[in-house]
């Protein structure tokens, strides 16, 4: 399908029985042998396509030797090897195919480096998860170092029941996401605040958060028996 310059290399010998054949017979012995050898490269290589052709140099020489064999015989001459030395299609042919096979590797690369940073993504999940497991176990130990404390300081003769529990948690939580806040760039925040006790700034939070959960997140209303009041938190 392209158009090849092929270099054959031809080793031969005349037969000593037919010194004669060899000099008077053929005026022209090199020609005659290059004769053939296009011959038979015509004949074989329109048949294959240029991979092939490169991939069938030993059987391209064994041809031209079969060949040559056979016909110059009668003439004197002993064909010891044909050699295919060199096949060498269009430059730009060749531009093509070595554009063929850096696109090949180039990919190959990316296929690779995709696995990589695949395996990287993976590893960075896992170790995110393991974090967020321990911080888990964190969160959980210091809730219960508070919940003693509570006990504690309140005194062991008060029953502390599971709602009472629930709202010094929800206000130690409360606060520690104010002192969090105030750690980032916006240190000013509108909160929900109640002119009662601190049950009823727990109730309004939950009152808050149950709301916000009922409108997926979308919209956060937070209901108090006062007005909004602005926090300036300077920690």
């Amino acid at each position: 399908n392209v158009f090849v310059k092929i270099i054959v290399a031809v080793q031969m010998q005349i037969l000593q029985d037919n010194i004669y054949d060899a000099i008077y017979r053929l005026s022209d012995p090199h020609g005659q042998v290059d004769s053939f050898v296009k011959d038979v490269i015509r004949g074989e290589v329109p048949l294959m396509t240029l991979d092939d052709s490169f991939a069938a140099k030993d059987d391209l020489a064994q041809a031209v030797k079969n060949r040559l064999a056979d016909a110059m015989s009668s003439f004197g001459y002993l064909i010891l090897n044909a050699l295919v030395t060199d096949i060498e299609p269009d430059s730009l042919v060749k531009s093509a195919m070595n554009e063929i096979e850096t696109n090949k590797r180039l990919r190959k690369a990316m296929e690779e480096r995709a696995e990589a940073d695949k395996n990287v993504e993976i590893k960075n999940a896992e170790a995110e998860a393991e974090s967020k497991h321990l911080q888990g176990k964190g969160v959980a130990r210091q809730r219960a170092a508070i919940i003693d404390g509570l006990r504690n300081s309140i005194g062991a003769g008060e029953v502390i029941t599971s709602e009472r529990v629930s709202e010094l948690l929800l206000i130690t939580q409360y606060f520690d996401t104010l002192k969090e806040m105030s750690q980032g760039g916006a240190t000013t925040v509108f909160v929900p605040a109640a002119a009662g006790a601190g049950a009823d700034q727990a109730a309004a939070m939950r009152d808050a958060m149950l709301q916000s959960r009922a409108v997926d997140g979308h919209q956060l209303q937070a209901i108090g028996n006062g007005a909004p009041q602005q926090h300036n938190m300077h920690m």
